[in-house]
């Protein structure tokens, strides 16, 4: 997928498992495993931000630099969004930096 072609030891994985890690990091984020193959013209400003956020979870980092990740996203998905931010948070070993003019949001986190 292309979306897998981002996994950093994409070599060492089955094709089956880096399609399931695909799918595990897309469902996280609330697309469905077919969304792996679309190209981002295909996809909606939304849809295009989750799969950046998926892209950024799919190798287990120790931080994540998060620039307005929630940015034009629904209050549905937002809170989304936040939630999975709060568990990788309390993840050892996983930092966050939030970078945000929503102060809505940053409340939610912390």
């Amino acid at each position: 997928s292309r979306i897998g072609e981002a996994l950093r030891d994409s070599t060492e994985r089955t094709s089956k498992e880096k399609s399931a890690r695909v799918a595990e990091v897309l469902d996280e984020v609330g697309l469905s495993a077919a969304f792996a193959t679309r190209f981002p013209h295909q996809l909606s400003g939304g849809q295009r931000q989750r799969v950046a956020i998926a892209i950024a979870l799919l190798n287990n980092p120790d931080l994540i630099i998060a620039d307005e990740p929630t940015k034009d996203l629904d209050v549905t998905l937002q809170s989304q969004i936040l939630y999975e931010v709060q568990t990788l948070a309390r993840v050892p070993g996983t930092a966050v930096i939030w970078l945000t003019h929503d102060l809505t949001a940053l409340a939610e986190i912390y």
